[in-house]
């Protein structure tokens, strides 16, 4: 991500983190993310954040993880695992499993075919 992305994303982020009441030390506690990080993150000096931990902020301070990808010029979305590798680590399901998945998925995006 751009300098001006991770300074826009550090600012929704303390934004978002002011406005609820929290400290960063709150963060901290409630998430188990280390302030080092989370003041580097809020700073936008930070160009290439874990997503794991962002998204996990996110959901403490209701951010949507789009907002948050808009944010970053599709950062998030760019660093996340392929489809298969996810229910292949996250969940161990087999190729057929997967690939049942993704024509369930491609039956949604177009009811047509």
């Amino acid at each position: 991500m751009t300098d001006q992305q991770a300074k826009d994303l550090g600012r929704l982020i303390t934004t978002r983190r002011t406005a609820a009441g929290y400290s960063i030390r709150d963060i901290e506690h409630y998430t188990r993310i280390p302030v080092a990080w989370l003041a580097r993150v809020e700073s936008g000096t930070y160009l290439r954040p874990g997503v794991d931990r962002l998204f996990t902020v996110a959901a403490k301070l209701e951010i949507d993880p789009e907002e948050m990808d808009q944010e970053t010029g599709g950062y998030l979305s760019t660093q996340l695992p392929s489809t298969r590798a996810y229910f292949r680590a996250k969940h161990g399901m087999k190729h057929k499993q997967i690939d049942r998945i993704e024509r369930l998925v491609k039956k949604l995006r177009d009811p047509q075919n």
